[in-house]
């Protein structure tokens, strides 16, 4: 689960007073977002997810989500007190104003690996029972977790152990500093089905008989071939996109995402999409 605190202040702070608090500390951090209303940063090279401090209508949230790091949590911890200290405001946590709060008696080590095992647990639970991959959004990336990446590490039939959990933590969070200047497939379209959601698109594109520059092939919920030259076109879900592109041109990331060994085709791209207007 999330974890969130507020802090209750009228007081304003720049990104800069929280970040150069930080640095007193000797913290290497990497910044995603530097500016309000939400900043969200890590450690370098151990962060798996980072955190999240946003400006609300009556102060400051610190958000740390599930299936974080080690030092996703620390520095959760840290930038509590960062925060008080330098707003001078009182700590909000589950609705209640606490006057004399201690992050790191509240969210200790205890607390902490509790929140390793229950998330592997929960999302182990979640894999069993659907065909789809639990997805989570990390650094630089998702990452998605599901029976393939169970079996992977040994768990599929077994209730994960301290070894495990820290295996696939470590796993995931390598994958993301691996990712950090690889190119992805991900864009800003989205699409709206019959129910009116609207989903997510990876998207793939022939355009001047060339096909587009990519790293990796990042999960979206549905993923589009589009062939720009002919205007022609294919969607459908990712998971049926494994099955489509031909193996020898990818390695699996995790459960889903795959990382190219070699360019796609236009050929490729093009016989895709024909494939799937038959």
């Amino acid at each position: 689960m999330s974890e969130s605190i507020n802090i209750i202040t009228k007081k304003k702070i720049t990104p800069d007073n929280y970040f150069d608090e930080l640095m007193k500390l000797g913290e290497k951090i990497c910044v995603i977002s530097d500016e309000f209303p939400c900043l969200k940063l890590g450690n370098f090279s151990t962060s798996l997810r980072g955190i999240e401090i946003s400006e609300i209508e009556k102060g400051y949230e610190i958000r740390v989500c599930t299936f974080a790091s080690i030092a996703d949590y620390q520095l959760f911890r840290k930038s509590i007190d960062i925060i008080k200290k330098i707003t001078g405001g009182k700590v909000e946590y589950e609705g209640e104003i606490i006057n004399r709060f201690d992050s790191y008696k509240q969210f200790d080590d205890k607390w902490l690996y509790s929140q390793l095992e229950m998330a592997i647990d929960i999302s182990t639970m979640l894999a069993k029972q659907s065909d789809k991959p639990i997805v989570y959004f990390g650094m630089f990336a998702p990452f998605c977790f599901g029976k393939k990446m169970m079996k992977k590490f040994g768990i599929e039939n077994n209730k994960p152990n301290e070894t495990d959990i820290f295996k696939i933590r470590k796993y995931f969070r390598d994958m993301q500093w691996f990712l950090e200047d690889k190119t992805s497939t991900k864009s800003n379209l989205v699409i709206q089905d019959d129910d009116g959601k609207q989903k997510s698109i990876s998207l793939i594109a022939i355009k001047n008989n060339k096909v587009s520059d990519f790293d990796f092939i990042s999960y979206a919920e549905m993923i589009l071939f589009h062939d720009l030259d002919n205007q022609k076109f294919a969607i459908m879900p990712f998971e049926e996109s494994i099955n489509k592109i031909p193996k020898e041109k990818y390695s699996l990331l995790d459960e889903c995402q795959m990382l190219l060994k070699e360019p796609l085709t236009t050929d490729e791209i093009r016989k895709i999409i024909a494939e799937s207007q038959k």
